[in-house]
């Protein structure tokens, strides 16, 4: 079947089936936080994770030799300026966020961990204010085993429901998620996150919210927070910060067209309201050439990149 037939079939199949909302005239630029990226050619918001395994079915068994990427928030994505010929698939619209069996929580994947913080600190929860300045989902920041200081998500994850590149859906306990720094089995499998069920210690509502208020303020002091971007560029390699890496090369400042490190935190690359996909992308790799020629240093992505050669 040509791409183009694939995709009207998609798309009349999720009207027919009243899955979500689609679109073919959405970007990337619309849909993260950097604010840059090419045109999408189907995009598919489901209504409910049913929805979307039902979706995810009838592309499985179509068309899947068509690219397809599901994104959360969009807070750590790179996508190029050219237009995406496969399909983007967003939980944003999913109506329901989470629920709750006694002291277990599930999360579905769009949830927004500021959300998932203000929801359990205020159930009288602690450790999640860790967690509550990450920009992302929680699907996104479980696969990535995100870490902010010395807490990192994995270790108050008790189970995930995923689905797999086969159409597979599982559970998986914590055990077997093989976390570790800034990814886990999840992301080494591409596997799409269906459900997370988290775990917190009981603590002290007042002691906790103040905690979190002071991480905010810290993380505010630290990174532009402000800024259009899409995260910290670089994992920290063994025995060194990536920014102070990128510091001592004398990126700090440095732009190229719309695009500029950071002066604040030099592990960011912003968007100063102008830039190209291919402007970050440019200093993207001119760091890691950089590091590699004068440092010996391999600095690995942590931005997803989307749509590049």
């Amino acid at each position: 079947m040509k791409m183009a037939d694939f995709v009207f079939k998609l798309s009349q199949y999720i009207k027919e089936k009243k899955l979500g909302f689609f679109s073919f005239d959405k970007s990337f630029k619309e849909l993260t936080t950097v604010k840059v990226g090419g045109k999408i050619r189907l995009l598919f918001m489901p209504f409910t994770i049913e929805n979307f395994i039902e979706f995810y079915d009838f592309y499985w068994k179509n068309g899947h030799s068509m690219p397809l990427v599901v994104i959360g928030n969009g807070s750590n994505i790179l996508a190029s300026d050219n237009d995406f010929e496969g399909i983007v698939v967003s939980f944003k619209e999913l109506q329901v966020k989470y629920y709750r069996l006694g002291e277990e929580f599930y999360f579905f994947p769009q949830c927004k961990m500021p959300y998932i913080a203000n929801v359990m600190i205020g159930l009288g929860y602690r450790e999640i204010e860790y967690f509550g300045g990450v920009p992302g989902t929680i699907g996104g920041t479980v696969a990535m085993n995100a870490s902010y200081l010395s807490k990192s998500i994995g270790d108050f994850v008790s189970e995930v429901v995923v689905i797999t590149k086969d159409n597979t859906i599982k559970k998986y306990e914590a055990n077997q998620l093989k976390f570790s720094y800034r990814t886990s089995s999840i992301k080494e499998n591409s596997d799409i996150v269906l459900l997370v069920k988290l775990h917190f210690p009981k603590g002290d509502s007042e002691l906790t919210k103040k905690n979190y208020l002071k991480l905010l303020e810290f993380r505010k002091n630290k990174q532009p927070l402000n800024a259009l971007s899409a995260g910290c560029a670089f994992k920290n390699p063994k025995e060194v910060r990536a920014w102070e890496v990128i510091k001592e090369l004398g990126y700090c400042g440095k732009k190229i067209g719309g695009a500029k490190v950071s002066e604040k935190h030099c592990n960011f690359i912003i968007n100063t309201g102008d830039a190209k996909a291919s402007d970050l992308y440019e200093i993207l790799k001119s760091i890691q050439r950089d590091a590699k020629i004068k440092k010996n240093i391999e600095l690995e992505n942590e931005w997803i990149l989307i749509n590049f050669d």
